[in-house]
């Protein structure tokens, strides 16, 4: 497998792996009766909301990455550049930004930028 192949791979694995962690601890938080506010507002308690931007971030990056087959990238360079294009785009433009509120959209930018400097790091 080339370089610019196992950086893909590693992308999705990563968006994958931590996607299923904080959508399985939401979803506890859920079943709990943990996720709402009791005050009758239907909005979400400060424990929900420092979940589920998380899973909503890494499940738009990884559609992206998916936008690309592993053997379209010319190099390791290419695949680099390219994958942090796709998670710096899906940090805008994923269609769940309605679900969240001011405050959860400004953890969903911190959040995709600390994506993006662990998928960094573990390409080099």
């Amino acid at each position: 497998m080339k370089d610019s192949e196992k950086i893909h791979t590693l992308a999705r694995k990563y968006c994958m792996v931590l996607s299923k962690y904080w959508s399985g601890k939401y979803s506890k938080l859920m079943s709990a009766g943990r996720d709402r506010l009791d005050n009758g507002s239907g909005d979400y308690t400060v424990e929900a909301k420092g979940l589920f931007p998380r899973y909503i971030v890494l499940n738009a990056i990884l559609a992206e990455i998916e936008q690309y087959e592993p053997d379209q990238f010319v190099n390791k360079e290419e695949a680099k550049a390219i994958i942090i294009e796709a998670i710096l785009t899906a940090q805008f433009n994923h269609d769940s930004r309605s679900m969240v509120n001011k405050r959860s959209e400004e953890k969903v930018d911190k959040l995709g930028k600390s994506h993006l400097v662990r998928l960094e790091r573990a390409a080099n």
